[in-house]
């Protein structure tokens, strides 16, 4: 009974150590070092007017980068739309079978506005720096021994990873952070996360400019413009979908004669 009693507490102990990413051979035998992961974060829709902004990490096996490489994974920009969508196909079948894993978060464009614009604003770099550490414990959770993350630089590269590296100083393992300007030119990792983000984005931006279509159909707006741009009125009312804080629209307020503006500051329509 004895002997028995003390079997079962070693099962649970290499029950407990299996789901942390270590296995074994069979009951009894010597585990195996973990497996170790590395991840990818990038964004796509930073920059643009219309639609949301949306972040994805992409994680795999740190053996498997090798063969990941040879999928063709590049920055987004540089791929055409055809090539971005069948990569991200692959993405989700790879998903499917626990090859890959990948994450996505969708910024809308409103809850962007609200947070910029509230009494307390938060800005653009702090809302990205937020989400990339959502998507790093997210990614942690699933895959305990993530010990390397690779993105794509927000705003100053060393402020980011200075925060990164306190704000998981006492993870084990440690996790190491490259920050870098063309990360997802450079990584395929960053690359594979690229064509999640962007393909999330274009998919959206499409039924937001389907549903722009059903509306002047049906006569809710009396003129439309063929690219999608901001309406900017006297009264600045904004729309689910158009962020009204951005650069170059300040400059078209002064022209239409709002108030002016300074260069730098963030004032949605």
């Amino acid at each position: 009974p004895r002997s028995r009693g003390l079997g079962e507490v070693y099962k649970r102990q290499v029950s407990a150590q299996s789901t942390w990413g270590l296995s074994q051979d069979k009951f009894g035998g010597k585990m195996d070092t973990p497996e170790y992961y590395m991840m990818g974060i990038d964004e796509a829709g930073r920059g643009p007017v219309l639609g949301p902004m949306v972040y994805a990490s992409c994680t795999w096996k740190i053996s498997d980068n090798g063969k990941m490489k040879k999928i063709g994974f590049n920055d987004s920009k540089v791929v055409k739309k055809e090539m971005r969508e069948k990569l991200f196909e692959d993405l989700k079948k790879m998903k499917e079978n626990k090859e890959v894993d990948f994450d996505v978060k969708v910024l809308e464009a409103e809850k962007l506005s609200n947070r910029m614009l509230r009494k307390s604003k938060v800005g653009l770099n702090v809302i990205s720096h937020n989400t990339i550490i959502k998507l790093i414990k997210n990614g942690r959770k699933q895959k305990p021994f993530l010990s390397e993350v690779y993105i794509d630089t927000v705003g100053v590269p060393y402020a980011l990873k200075h925060k990164l590296d306190e704000e998981f100083k006492s993870e084990t393992p440690t996790i190491k952070f490259v920050v870098e300007p063309k990360a997802d030119a450079t990584y395929h990792i960053v690359s594979a996360a690229s064509i999640a983000a962007k393909v999330t984005r274009d998919e959206r931006v499409q039924k937001i400019e389907a549903e722009q279509k059903r509306k002047k159909i049906e006569g809710d707006q009396k003129k439309t413009q063929k690219e999608p741009t901001p309406n900017i009125e006297k009264k600045g009312n904004p729309t689910k979908q158009r962020r009204f804080c951005w650069l170059w629209i300040p400059s078209r307020q002064s022209y239409n004669g709002l108030a002016k503006q300074e260069h730098h500051s963030c004032f949605w329509l």
